[in-house]
Order: structure tokens, then C-alpha cells, then sequence
């Protein structure tokens, strides 16, 4: 399963499957939405193309070559599964022989089907390499089915608005503050008025070591 993404400047590109469960459900449309709605069928067909054309046949690709890759080491495995058959039924054979010479004439059926396994075993040989050689060409993209097609429209909510500045606020600090702990300073975060009272909370001494010391810290944030 696969999930695309498209712009209403007609970009698609593949993106994870697991943002569909990001989604939350709304009713209605914007104003700009409007182009995307109107022109959802053609989006579809492109989307669909793509799939097809480029993402599915790159994945055939990718994968007719693993098998390529491994057909050497495949045709060993299946040359020596019937290098043990041979030798289990050879050694059947003769134990059988020898009952069926000692007078144990109710094995003849089981002897005659070790023979008849033994004249098939080439044949059957062949038969598996010659699929598992053909295996590559098998290969192809197959057909698409629509599992889902979502419009997707910035929220109009001013909650979700705030939720969003939030978290993106939230990253950008995480990364600032670990920039910074990398070169060796002594960062304290005071993007929100509570953290902002807590950091006041230090003692000036704390606050003048991490500053003069450039040995041990690259800069402070205040």
C-alpha cells in the first residue's frame, strides 16, 4: 500500500501511508479548495498514471533485480533439495530391493513408486529451475485500486491553529537548544512565561559560571 500526495500545482510525490491517520474529518470547503474539488477526477488519473509509470514500475524494477541478484544462490538451494531426494531414494531403493529379495513381496508397489519418483526426478529438476530462472520476467506492475482520495484543506479552527504554532515552536526550540548543547553551551529555555520563571529561579552564581567559562560553554541564552 501506498499513499501519494498532490498539489494543486499538479506535484505528486510518495509519502508515508500513516499520514492519512493524521487527518482529522471536517465539513465544508474553502474558497480556495474550489479548483481542487472541480478538477478531482483529473487528479485522480494523474495520480493514478504516476503509480503506474513511475512509482509501481521503479518498485517491479527494484525487485526483478533482487531477484537477479539472488538467482545464483536460489538455483543452489533447489540443486541440492533434489541432490537429497536423490540420495533418499537411492538408498530407499536398495533397502527395498533387499526385503523384496528376502521374500517380502508387499513391498514391490512402494519400489515400483521410489523407480517411477527416481525416472521423474531430472524432469522435475528442470521444470523447477526453469520457473525459478523465469521468475524475474514475471514481474510487473499490476493493476491500481483507489482506496481512498482525501481533499485536504489547512483547518480553518483557530484552536487547531494555535495546536499547530504550538508544536512547530516546541521543534524549532528542540533544535536550537540541541545546535547550541553541541558547541558547548549552557542553553536554558525560556520560551514560555512559566519556563522563563523557572530559569529566574537560578542562582546568579550558576548563571555567571556558565557565562565566563569558554572553556566549558560556546554561549548562553537568557
Amino acid at each position: 500500500m501506498v499513499a501519494l500526495k498532490q498539489t494543486i500545482d499538479a506535484e505528486i510525490a510518495e509519502v508515508p501511508a500513516e499520514q492519512l491517520l493524521l487527518l482529522a474529518g471536517a465539513s465544508g470547503f474553502t474558497a480556495s479548495a474550489i479548483p481542487l474539488v472541480a478538477n478531482a477526477p483529473v487528479f485522480k488519473d494523474r495520480s493514478e498514471v504516476f503509480l503506474r509509470d513511475k512509482l509501481l514500475q521503479s518498485l517491479a524494477d527494484q525487485r526483478r533485480a533482487q531477484l537477479m541478484a539472488s538467482l545464483e544462490d536460489r538455483e543452489s538451494f533447489i540443486k541440492r533439495g533434489f541432490s537429497y531426494e536423490e540420495a533418499e531414494l537411492a538408498d530407499r531403493r536398495t533397502k527395498l530391493t533387499q526385503r523384496l529379495q528376502q521374500g517380502q513381496a508387499f513391498v514391490q508397489p512402494e519400489l515400483d513408486e521410489v523407480k517411477a519418483r527416481q525416472h521423474t526426478l531430472v524432469v522435475r529438476r528442470q521444470q523447477a529451475l526453469a520457473v525459478l530462472r523465469r521468475e524475474p520476467e514475471l514481474i510487473r506492475p499490476g493493476d491500481v485500486t483507489f482506496l481512498a482520495h482525501a481533499l485536504v484543506i489547512p483547518s480553518a479552527s483557530l484552536a487547531d491553529r494555535e495546536r499547530y504554532d504550538a508544536e512547530i515552536e516546541a521543534i524549532a526550540v528542540k533544535v536550537a537548544c540541541g545546535h547550541e548543547e553541541g558547541l558547548g553551551a549552557c542553553v536554558k529555555n525560556v520560551s514560555t512565561p512559566l519556563l522563563a520563571r523557572s530559569a529566574a529561579l537560578a542562582t546568579i552564581r550558576d548563571l555567571t559560571f556558565c557565562r565566563n567559562d569558554p572553556a566549558e560553554n560556546a554561549g548562553v541564552s537568557k
